[in-house]
């Protein structure tokens, strides 16, 4: 490979083209991560992409399409809800996580007392 020609990013191989030396996929899309782009390309299109990726912040660019990228992959293995699914999941272990919480610290609270209980009954004798 020539010194001025670098590595097409995932997007300008996926898209069987060159990829320019100022090209808006490759800080996002290396080369490694074709499997990304094509869910985003399936779920949004490339071009939308873009428009969205332009319409952002630029400090806030790369959480966009982050965000982006895991909403297209939540949508290949989930179409109809895609991340709503997983966040359902999430919210569900976590009102258990909550329950166990509580149950623990009405746990501690008991033997606190307890402990209270029994320390007050030990220095009356």
């Amino acid at each position: 490979m020539p010194k001025n020609q670098k590595a097409a990013c995932a997007a300008c191989k996926y898209q069987r083209r060159k990829c320019p030396l100022e090209c808006p996929f490759a800080p996002i899309f290396p080369r490694e991560r074709e499997e990304d782009f094509q869910n985003v390309a399936r779920v949004f299109g490339a071009n939308n992409f873009i428009k969205l990726m332009k319409k952002a912040k630029p400090s806030d660019q790369h959480i966009a399409a982050e965000a982006m990228i895991m909403e297209a992959n939540a949508r290949v293995s989930d179409p109809v809800h895609g991340l709503a699914s997983f966040a359902e999941t999430l919210s569900q272990k976590l009102d258990v996580l909550l329950s166990e919480l509580d149950l623990v610290n009405q746990q501690i609270q008991f033997h606190r007392q307890r402990n209270k209980f029994c320390q007050n009954s030990f220095d009356g004798f």
